[in-house]
């Protein structure tokens, strides 16, 4: 027991795992039933005896993380080619969430006592070195293998070499099983267009392709002869020679130029007509994030043309130990080339992701990740790559200690542009007064600090309606949604207050049972009436089944059966359904669940009486979804009667034996454990804890005969039959506006005094004591360039959710003096137009990222949705509540200029070069020239 609880604690994790260490990937529901079924074990009978300890777990069913499709084979290579590491994962599953790793030993250790269930399998991983830190490899490198009119899924680690591609796609042919390496070549096959060979040099390492996850590589032998066979429709362009530039028209018309820098689709009938600066970025696997700020620095005319007119080169900092030695700002002037060629369509910028990965490491992979992070990132590693400052000087931090502003703030900005000097200085930087005052004995400290951006509060509503699905049980089953205006902060006890006075619910003879639905199952049930409001998103689903009240009896105990509807998979008809793997047969729910409460004898289990009972509770209440009305609602499913509907449906059961069967299943309805209601003592007490999902609740599956669906019953109706109360409209009229809150609005509560947070409390001198200061932050120094974050994410204990709330902007003439301080040193006016706008929309849990921007040669407005661009009115940037981040030009910098075209090919090795000495971006004699 000892043993078993220790490898229960043991998580493995970064801190205590070593390079090269194997770990095990095991279900996370079969390992939390395994670490609770230790958590008041006294014996060793429980583990070794196989029959206690098999019966409170049950064996190792790893099928569900596994991916195996008809259509494709998942091979996997690894260095020792044990067939244990050649598991591939479905996509997207996530540590503590769907699975847990532990360590090798231990897995050894479980597999020795529970074994597997048929087709489950060991999972193993191997650590490996990222940077400073250790990572477990769970994913590797998915391909689509393409040979011949055959295709192959598999994966390989990123830190291989190209040896091992051709390993893996051996293994994953069978006609390439006796052809010699040599013969045997895999070339980058993206979006269908032949690449450079992969494979050519064997020690190359993959992640150096910067191959994306899920893309098409091609594979090619040689020819009978000994030659290899090249395809004279493909459009190759081999990196690093000038050979770039030249490109061959495919049948559509463009060029496409497959390079390790970008990869840039062309046209050159586009071209006659100018389409720089309108090019489409490729979604490389959610980053869409990614794409709307690089848009809108795109359009940032001083930036841009730095770049552009290789001002850069001169400012490349190599020696920098917290840059990136130019590879950033190098990899950044080549994706603005590409994005500003003649012709230019799309740009798949691999490269530059990989790039910013290395200085950044939380943008690497390809989850959504969030557009003012990487802004900010972004424009921090552009500005240590391109600091002018080779040596920066040692400086100290003084208080104003009564001195004048204009004096601690000149000396605070001639401190930090002694050690920060760039065009990301010069363009994006200003300079704010940020006081501290203690509350006890008024002691202030003014200090001067820069900032890149401004982050803007976003005013939130003090009300939101929440929508509550009531479902009541009688002769019929109805449900309700139900628009409850609510407290922002309140608790669970205010929602369920709320809706027993708007659906007139007596809780002395009944009982609310609150529960959140997530993909037709039962998520959680919400029983903690102090439970934050705040915690509950908008997009999630609740639902309130309305019960009998619990009546108080010693002999007997109530439980909840909470009921997941499923049925057969209709491929034809439902592809992308909630897929569940049950047998040999594949399940997908529907549906909402059903509770029913049952009366069992204290201290047992359901059964064969209990079984009748809810058999007969599902046949009325799926009486009302019926196709006709003579179907007699109060025939069980397993008897026989004498009317027409049930003579209809005896003859389908005859061969379906009857018209649903009730397993116990798990939490995610995604298991099928023994028949609801069975008395065998092997089987009753088996899975008992994942079946059982809340205190004194069981989940069983009804696993509905597709015939009895498709003839009988309207499945989808089940769904339409929600009806809707007049309170959902009645409070959504309410807390819609057409009328935005004023940007005037959210800069003045930025600059508003408040108390900081307890977790953040200030030292105060004088009274020799952290304590909670009044915080106020004031304007100084305005920038050229003027970057607004509005903050429409909230955060809560469990969550972080989105306010809404329209902001209205101006498109012109935002006058910032207002919110500067009066004293501060002269310099051009605080004016501001508009020039971009990244826009989120959607949830925090995912949502999708745009930009508008106004073109900075043509002064017309565009949207950027990934590779599409499309000229909009300036009207759509404006009325727009899914604005994320403002970029605005102050008013000495000219809103439309010409930008160069010195390095405005998408192969940039030619520019490289170019000897280029001319002054900074910022230089007086080199003022960016007004288009007329």
């Amino acid at each position: 027991v000892d043993e078993a609880r220790a490898i229960a604690s043991d998580r493995a994790d970064a801190e205590t795992l070593t390079e090269g260490e194997r770990v095990a990937i095991v279900p996370k529901e079969w390992f939390e039933a395994f670490a609770r079924s230790f958590a008041g074990a006294t014996s060793m009978k429980r583990v070794d005896g196989g029959e206690e300890g098999e019966s409170a777990v049950g064996a190792i069913d790893t099928r569900e993380l596994l991916l195996a499709t008809a259509s494709t084979t998942a091979v996997r290579a690894d260095d020792d080619d044990d067939a244990r590491d050649e598991a591939i994962l479905k996509p997207a599953l996530a540590e503590g969430v769907d699975f847990e790793i532990v360590r090798e030993r231990a897995m050894v250790k479980l597999e020795g006592w529970y074994g597997h269930v048929e087709g489950s399998r060991s999972i193993y991983r191997t650590c490996v070195r990222r940077g400073s830190g250790i990572y477990v490899d769970v994913y590797g490198l998915g391909l689509v293998a393409k040979f011949g009119d055959e295709e192959r899924a598999v994966e390989v680690r990123r830190e291989s070499a190209a040896s091992e591609l051709v390993r893996v796609v051996k293994k994953a042919f069978a006609a390439l099983k006796d052809v010699d390496d040599a013969d045997v070549r895999v070339a980058d096959y993206l979006y269908g267009n032949r690449g450079e060979v992969l494979t050519s040099n064997p020690r190359k390492l993959l992640e150096e392709f910067h191959l994306l996850p899920g893309q098409e590589v091609l594979v090619e032998t040689k020819s009978a002869g000994g030659s290899w066979n090249e395809d004279e429709d493909s459009v190759i362009a081999l990196p690093g020679t000038s050979e770039d530039e030249v490109m061959e028209d495919t049948t559509f018309g463009c060029d496409v130029s497959l390079t390790p820098k970008n990869d840039v689709t062309t046209c050159a009938e586009e071209a006659k007509v100018g389409t720089r600066g309108k090019a489409g970025l490729s979604n490389l696997g959610n980053t869409c994030f990614m794409n709307s700020a690089l848009q809108c620095l795109s359009h940032s005319s001083l930036l841009t043309d730095y770049f552009l007119s290789d001002k850069y080169e001169v400012d490349i900092n190599t020696d920098n130990p917290i840059g990136m030695g130019g590879e950033l700002a190098k990899e950044y002037a080549n994706l603005i080339g590409a994005l500003w060629r003649d012709g230019a369509l799309t740009v798949t910028p691999r490269k530059f992701k990989s790039s910013l990965a290395r200085f950044a490491p939380q943008f690497s992979g390809y989850m959504q990740q969030d557009a003012q992070e990487l802004l900010a990132f972004l424009l921090d590693g552009l500005h240590e790559d391109l600091n002018r400052v080779k040596n920066k000087p040692y400086a100290t931090e003084r208080d104003a200690e009564g001195r004048s502003d204009e004096d601690v703030a000149n000396e605070s900005w001639e401190a930090h542009t002694a050690r920060n000097n760039s065009c990301i200085v010069d363009t994006f930087q200003g300079q704010y007064r940020s006081t501290l005052v203690c509350p006890s004995c008024s002691n202030k400290s003014v200090k001067f600090d820069p900032f890149m951006y401004l982050s803007i509060p976003v005013p939130s509503a003090r009300e939101r309606m929440i929508k509550v699905t009531l479902v009541s049980y009688g002769d019929e089953l109805s449900a309700i949604t139900y628009g409850l205006k609510l407290p922002k902060n309140g608790e669970i006890a205010m929602l369920l207050s709320a809706l027993c006075e708007a659906a007139d619910i007596d809780t002395m003879d009944e009982r609310v049972v609150l529960c959140e639905v997530y993909n037709h199952r039962m998520e959680k049930t919400l029983s903690n009436m102090s439970y934050s409001l705040t915690d509950i998103r908008e997009r999630d689903v609740i639902y309130a089944h309305r019960l009998p009240a619990i009546k108080d009896n010693d002999n007997v105990e109530t439980v909840d059966t909470v009921l997941v509807h499923r049925k057969e998979l209709n491929q034809n008809k439902t592809p992308y359904s909630h897929v569940s793997s049950v047998a040999a047969t594949t399940m997908v729910r529907f549906g909402f669940p059903w509770i029913v409460p049952v009366s069992v004898p204290k201290g047992t289990k359901a059964g064969p009486d209990h079984t009748r009972f809810v058999e007969k509770e599902v046949e009325k209440f799926s009486a009302k979804f019926a196709h006709t009305n003579s179907m007699e609602k109060s025939c069980s499913p397993t008897t026989s009667g004498d009317t027409e509907g049930s003579a209809s449906r005896r003859a389908v059961a005859e061969k379906d034996s009857r018209l649903f069967k009730m397993k116990y299943t798990n939490k995610s309805a995604s298991a099928s454990f023994h028949e609801y209601g069975s008395t065998t003592a092997s089987t009753s007490d088996s899975h008992e804890m994942q079946y059982t999902i809340a205190s004194s609740m069981h989940c069983v599956a009804i696993d509905w005969s597709s015939k009895a669906l498709s003839q009988f019953f309207d499945e989808e109706l089940l769904e339409r039959e929600i009806e809707e109360h007049p309170s959902v409209k009645e409070n959504a009229i309410e807390n819609s506006g057409t009328q935005g809150t004023p940007l005037a609005s959210c800069i003045e509560s930025f600059i508003q005094e408040e108390p900081l947070g307890k977790d953040d409390m200030w030292y105060c001198k004088q009274c020799k004591d952290h304590v909670q200061a009044m915080k106020k932050l004031d304007l100084w120094r305005m920038p050229p360039i003027l970057v607004m974050h509005l903050k429409r994410f909230s955060y809560s204990r469990t969550w972080r959710d989105k306010i809404d709330t329209l902001i209205d902007f101006p498109l012109n003439t935002l006058d910032m003096t207002p919110y500067v301080l009066p004293n501060a040193s002269s310099g051009p006016a605080p004016i501001y137009d508009l020039y971009a706008v990244v826009n989120h929309f959607g949830g925090m849990g995912g949502g999708h990222y745009t930009a508008y921007t106004r073109h900075a040669e043509e002064g017309t407005w565009h949207l950027y949705d990934d590779s599409r661009c499309t000229a909009v009115d300036v009207g759509a940037a404006l009325n727009n509540s899914a604005a994320y981040v403002l970029f605005y030009k102050r008013r000495d910098v000219p809103m439309r200029q010409a930008m160069s075209r010195a390095g405005s090919l998408c192969n940039m090795a030619a520019m490289d070069s170019v000897a280029n000495t001319r002054t900074p971006c910022d230089d007086d004699d080199d003022e960016p020239r007004e288009m007329e």
